[in-house]
């Protein structure tokens, strides 16, 4: 006998069978029991969840001659019939290719006719979204008032693409993604019934690339299988599957944290020199990267981590390196890469210089980089560890000793501005950080900071809760304090300080209008 696939070899035969929809199987149930079905129904979820095989089972069920406690006896002359398909009563249409109002006008021709061989006919109708408008409008009149014999079963992925007037005439039931720990403990039984064994990270892998999905995970343990072993191991599954394994991932973040490009550098060649894609890789690094995020934000994160629990304590330590910030700023900074890397000649390089972008926030700009960099500092410094610039905030060193600033005679803001960055390097290597970004002008009590990149205006509001240090620095190196500072984008071509000024104060008149 030829063989035949895990999904379809472990097809539900009964509601008890169904995995991770028991909100689902219960109400049918109830409703078989107590004779109060309903002439229609719509089932809506993700792939591999269970809907086709709950309109079979629920088909079974309500035709049943003997059922037992809402489900198909499965022994019955009636149950078997259906199981093996001579019973004709029960309809399965794929509306991907018969999506036509011929198609539908057929069906509606056969509800006229009582069921030959069962108490219901049921027209059971996958992927029933692809229908095309005019099929809906032929199936709409039946659907609404079909005979008493009958019995409508729509199933779908993308509920929102059919017509609220076919929705308001059904029964609707949502599936529900299945919990990771359902799907590794279903396909652990499956398995074990094959007399294969798998470990607990391999099987939590699995279960992770399922998405929810049970055929899915099925499908994907059936690849492995083919591989010819009995025992399958969380390393032979990441190399079978071509993966980004996660120790790997980590292992990359862990070396971001430290700032060590060298290091990223080197293990990224080892993944691509093991033959991972770099889509794969990207997208381990981001699933990685939020995974540590979880592990900052909350105290508990194994029920939102789809890993075992050796793997959720070890990112437990590597997340005492990373802050808040670090991660998102991780997350974005590579999901802009994934997108980019599809249009690049070479990807890898993209790739490489994300990387190193991340080990050096300092090399971008935005204002994803001015918080990581900061929080960063502020992390390192509560860790006790010396930070001698923003630029190499993760490296443990001696402290420099600090530059004095000569104070010269009072000034304007422009003529002194290096100076107080010169300052800040040394008292408040945060705030050095957005000040760099910046050119000054004024020498009243108005500072204007002048920007380029569009970047820069994002740094106001870190700049106005530090405005009293920054204007301390100030008062320091130019001898007098403004009272207010105001941003201004340089949009005039080669402009001199005074007219920057000048155009500053304009500004400020006519929002003070």
């Amino acid at each position: 006998m030829a063989y035949q696939v895990l999904y379809r070899r472990w097809r539900p035969i009964n509601f008890d069978d169904m995995i991770g929809q028991e909100h689902i199987t219960k109400t049918l149930r109830n409703q078989i029991i107590n004779g109060r079905t309903s002439h229609a129904y719509i089932f809506t979820g993700i792939r591999g969840t269970g809907k086709t095989s709950t309109a079979k089972v629920f088909s079974r069920a309500i035709n049943c001659t003997n059922p037992q406690n809402g489900n198909p006896c499965n022994e019955c002359d009636t149950c078997k019939g259906i199981l093996d398909g001579s019973i004709f009563d029960v309809s399965e249409i794929d509306a991907a290719s018969n999506n036509g109002v011929d198609n539908i006008r057929e069906i509606r021709d056969e509800v006229v006719y009582s069921a030959t061989q069962t108490k219901y006919k049921v027209f059971i109708i996958d992927e029933v979204h692809m229908l095309s408008t005019g099929a809906f409008n032929a199936l709409l009149k039946t659907l609404e008032e079909p005979p008493e014999h009958v019995v409508f079963i729509l199933a779908t992925t993308d509920i929102h693409k059919v017509p609220s007037t076919i929705l308001s005439r059904c029964q609707r039931f949502d599936f529900r993604r299945i919990t990771a720990d359902d799907v590794a403990k279903h396909l652990k039984k499956v398995l074990a019934a094959d007399g294969v064994e798998i470990d607990d990270d391999g099987v939590h892998l699995i279960a992770r690339l399922a998405e929810g999905s049970m055929r899915d995970a099925l499908s994907i343990a059936d690849r492995c299988l083919a591989y010819g072993e009995n025992t399958l191991t969380y390393d032979n599954i990441v190399n079978i599957l071509g993966v980004a394994e996660d120790r790997q991932t980590v292992e990359i973040l862990r070396e971001v944290s430290r700032g060590d490009t060298a290091g990223v550098i080197c293990a990224l060649d080892s993944m691509v020199a093991a033959g991972k894609s770099i889509d794969i890789i990207i997208n381990g690094l981001i699933n990685s990267a939020r995974n540590i995020l979880m592990c900052k934000c909350l105290e508990n994160p194994s029920g939102v981590i789809d890993l075992s629990t050796d793997t959720v304590a070890e990112l437990k330590e590597v997340a005492k390196d990373f802050t808040e910030e670090k991660c998102v700023f991780c997350i974005k900074t590579l999901s802009e890469t994934a997108a980019s890397v599809r249009f690049s000649p070479n990807p890898r390089v993209t790739l490489e210089i994300c990387l190193i972008k991340l080990c050096n926030p300092s090399y971008m700009q935005n204002t994803e980089a001015l918080l990581d960099r900061i929080s960063t500092i502020e992390l390192k410094l509560k860790q006790g560890i010396p930070v001698s610039s923003p630029h190499e905030i993760s490296a443990v060193e001696k402290p420099k000793e600090k530059k004095t600033v000569k104070i010269k005679p009072a000034g304007n803001y422009n003529e002194r501005w290096q100076q107080v960055i010169e300052l800040l390097k040394n008292e408040k290597p945060a705030l050095f950080s957005i000040a760099t970004q910046f050119e000054a002008s004024g020498d009243g009590e108005l500072l204007v900071l002048v920007y380029n990149d569009e970047e820069c205006a994002g740094c106001e509001k870190i700049l106005r809760e530090r405005e009293e240090e920054l204007f301390n620095a100030v008062e320091t190196v130019c001898a007098k304090r403004p009272r207010r500072f105001i941003l201004q984008k340089k949009v005039i071509e080669n402009a001199t300080p005074d007219k920057l000024e000048e155009l500053a104060r304009l500004n400020l008149k006519l929002s003070e209008k």
